[in-house]
């Protein structure tokens, strides 16, 4: 079985355990982590979140709408700004800043 969100092959569950999706039979059009090993993606910053509640509805938003994201410094963000780090920012890759950002713009 195979996660259609994260492609990750899985046995014996019904759900992934990294992203709660239900699994597919198939892996058919799915990346899977071998898959993605050495590939480059240039990743734009497409919203800095102001408090942890934008940063919940950001991460929803791009996941309702398929787009891949990494919420950058968020798990060095656990008691609050980090003065070394600064900010979470939320990045997608070059090819879906635009429609991110579109997604995103209500936020603030």
């Amino acid at each position: 079985m195979f996660c259609p969100k994260c492609g990750k092959e899985h046995e014996e569950i019904k759900a992934c355990p990294d992203c709660y999706t239900s699994l597919v039979e198939k892996a058919d059009n799915l990346r899977t982590k071998q898959d993605a090993e050495g590939e480059y993606v240039e990743l734009v910053t497409v919203f800095v979140p102001g408090d942890t509640g934008e940063l919940m509805l950001a991460k929803s938003i791009l996941e309702d709408a398929g787009i891949r994201y990494l919420a950058k410094g968020e798990r060095v963000q656990k008691w609050g700004f980090n003065a070394v780090t600064g900010p979470v920012e939320v990045q997608v890759a070059a090819q879906d800043a635009d429609a991110a950002r579109e997604l995103l713009e209500n936020l603030k």
